[in-house]
């Protein structure tokens, strides 16, 4: 498969799954589960299907943040803040 696409499955867990939970759903090849809290699928007529996935984060990374025309690093605004 192109790399370019995304591909939602959703595939029941149970025989007869009667709650969302009881359903394995992937995004390619990431199983969703640890963490999401909602998963909202939108499929009106005309368009593409939309997902939305809400998530807790374990960590977040943020090495560079884009301001404008220039990449500052995050730090610089945390230690301006401090200042402030």
């Amino acid at each position: 498969m192109d790399n370019e696409y995304l591909k939602l499955s959703i595939k029941p867990k149970t025989e007869n799954p009667t709650i969302s939970a009881n359903h394995e759903v992937k995004l390619n090849d990431w199983v969703l589960g640890h963490g999401v809290t909602k998963i909202e699928l939108s499929m009106p007529a005309y368009e593409r299907p939309k997902l939305k996935i809400e998530c807790y984060l374990d960590e977040v990374d943020i090495k560079e943040v884009l301001v404008g025309k220039e990449i500052l690093p995050l730090s610089k605004y945390l230690s301006d803040s401090k200042e402030g």
